[in-house]
């Protein structure tokens, strides 16, 4: 019985560590927690804000992610704390290694 549960917390640890950098000045009320994040592999069209940029490592190398799931998984709770309406999930491989919370603006508007 004691094995498995070590196992099982063994387990658990085993997801990447994000690192998150502001990309802008701007400051944007919080959301939610758990709040609803559009998620994309690829730039949008419409006027946005790059909020900050999330990286994910693990165990001192890069990780990568193999759905855009996963990535705004692993996202969502700082994202919504930075009033992010979006996730920019950026390809690394055969993975995603890197992430951009993003802000839509009003068009015309930075």
């Amino acid at each position: 019985m004691r094995i498995a549960v070590v196992v099982v917390l063994g387990l658990v640890g085993c997801g990447p560590n994000v690192s998150y950098t502001r990309s802008t000045t701007q400051t944007f009320p919080a959301k939610p927690s758990g709040c609803a994040l559009e998620a994309m592999s690829l730039p949008p069209t419409r006027p946005f804000v790059e909020v900050g940029t999330f990286d994910f490592e693990k165990w001192e190398q890069p990780a990568e992610l193999l759905s855009i799931g996963e990535v705004v998984d692993a996202v969502r709770e700082r994202a919504c704390r930075e009033g992010a309406d979006a996730i920019l999930a950026r390809k690394n491989g055969d993975g995603y290694g890197q992430a951009v919370a993003l802000r839509w603006t009003p068009s015309g508007h930075d």
